[in-house]
């Protein structure tokens, strides 16, 4: 299969989007790659974000869009799921999961993502990616802290000062951006849809892993990520509920029981300690309930 014939599926996640749509509408509309079908799935559908959506397409002149709403907020890992299926239904080869919080304004990056993934043997790609209107990284590259349950993004809050700029294998990939082949799925399935929320980019990136892909992180092209916009930010009871619950759920998921009594114990003790400096009933109950159903996932 050559570049010119590889079909695109894009599958983005809405949750209450409407402020960052325009800028997403507009970084796909750039693209001189224009072999792709886009695959919205909407957790928060409502009138004004499915008119939004059709001024977008229109204005943007944009074909081959699906707008799924779903009845109910069913989470990101779940979302992504309907648009995955989509995308391998309607006959695309390779899929890219996108965050709707981000702006690349470089019309080369599909075409260039497409050629790297169809002549070199990378299975899962990342661009360099900043915080949003600044030249600070936000991802350079990554890899997973098993013992932490937690992942280190390189050059994360450091000024890009073409220090992350070399093509290489990489141990993480974030959900915000993964260009990811057909084959993937075949063999490692869908994702997780019992993390909801956070974590379950982690998770598919380490069962790829297991199962043998390369995980590749590509400075060639990058993108601006408007961090937390739908969830609250990393500060927001939403994110530490998720984030905590779903870490121990990963540990019981992968680990064997040394590594995970070792990761879980980390877990839930620095969860413990920030809570003890914050005079807070409300945080204290809610990191109980995410210890409770992290182990009932």
């Amino acid at each position: 299969m050559t570049k010119d014939n590889i079909k695109i599926g894009l599958v983005t996640v809405l949750y209450r989007s409407n402020d960052v749509l325009s800028d997403f509408f507009k970084s796909i509309s750039v693209q001189e790659y224009k072999y792709f079908s886009l695959f919205i799935i909407d957790n928060s559908p409502s009138l004004e974000t499915s008119e939004l959506i059709k001024t977008l397409i229109g204005k943007y002149k944009l074909n081959h869009v699906k707008h799924i709403e779903n009845k109910t907020n069913i989470g990101i890992a779940a979302a992504n799921n309907i648009g995955i299926k989509l995308a391998f239904t309607e006959g695309c080869n390779d899929v890219i999961l996108l965050n709707n919080d981000i702006f690349f304004d470089d019309p080369k990056m599909f075409l260039d993502l497409v050629k790297f993934a169809s002549s070199s043997n990378a299975h899962i790609i990342s661009p360099k990616i900043y915080f949003y209107n600044s030249n600070i990284l936000w991802y350079g590259g990554g890899y997973i802290l098993p013992y932490q349950v937690d992942i280190r993004q390189k050059g994360y809050m450091t000024k890009d000062d073409s220090q992350f700029d070399l093509i290489q294998e990489t141990g993480f990939a974030p959900g915000c951006f993964i260009y990811i082949k057909g084959e993937v799925f075949e063999k490692i399935g869908l994702m997780d849809e019992k993390y909801f929320v956070y974590v379950e980019d982690t998770d598919f990136i380490l069962r790829a892993i297991k199962a043998g892909f390369r995980i590749v992180y590509y400075p060639k092209h990058h993108l601006y990520h408007k961090v937390g916009i739908s969830t609250g930010g990393l500060l927001s009871d939403f994110y530490l509920y998720y984030n905590t619950r779903n870490r121990i759920y990963f540990a019981r998921k992968h680990f064997p029981l040394i590594k995970k009594t070792i990761a879980i114990s980390y877990v839930i003790l620095s969860m413990i300690i920030k809570s003890v400096f914050r005079k807070d009933m409300k945080l204290k109950k809610l990191l109980f309930r995410s210890f409770r159903d992290g182990f009932n996932r």
